[in-house]
């Protein structure tokens, strides 16, 4: 992550987590989706059942200190959000099993074609949800009512 530190399975280990996918030299729709997941770390910020998790998919460029460049700018937590990076192949397995599709597209802007879901995993690492389009303010607001259903469930 953006500290260095190695990020399991196991750091999410009976947390509620949000991830994405997004890249930092992305000039379009990735700035949009950050505003959005601010908007669900400042809601979670002081909550430790809830993690935030974001996937470089271009770690070429993203490195971990760029990646702690841009959370640092974003004024967040590493123990609360973490950015990731690693092998390309291992970022693509991961999107995958999230169905997260994204390819490298030189006539995209930056470089890549991406999704802007956000995907709602619980403390057992399963997908329970997610917000089509992480851009949108409407849904995220459908987002955040989703995840403090899974909150709800998971204190029972």
């Amino acid at each position: 992550n953006q500290e260095g530190e190695i990020v399991t399975n196991e750091t999410f280990k009976d947390k509620i987590y949000i991830t994405d996918f997004f890249f930092t030299r992305c000039p379009t729709q990735c700035p949009q989706m950050k505003i959005q997941m601010l908007r669900i770390y400042e809601k979670y910020k002081d909550d430790d059942r809830v993690v935030l998790l974001s996937h470089t998919i271009d770690p070429k460029n993203d490195t971990v200190q760029k990646l702690k460049v841009y959370a640092d700018n974003l004024q967040v937590s590493a123990d609360k959000w973490h950015f990731v990076t690693g092998k390309k192949s291992n970022i693509r397995k991961m999107a995958k099993s999230y169905m997260i599709p994204f390819e490298e597209d030189a006539s995209e802007p930056g470089g890549y074609m991406h999704s802007t879901r956000f995907m709602l995993m619980d403390g057992q690492g399963r997908m329970r949800g997610s917000c089509s389009d992480g851009r949108l303010a409407d849904d995220t607001t459908i987002f955040l009512k989703d995840i403090e259903k899974l909150l709800n469930e998971e204190k029972k």
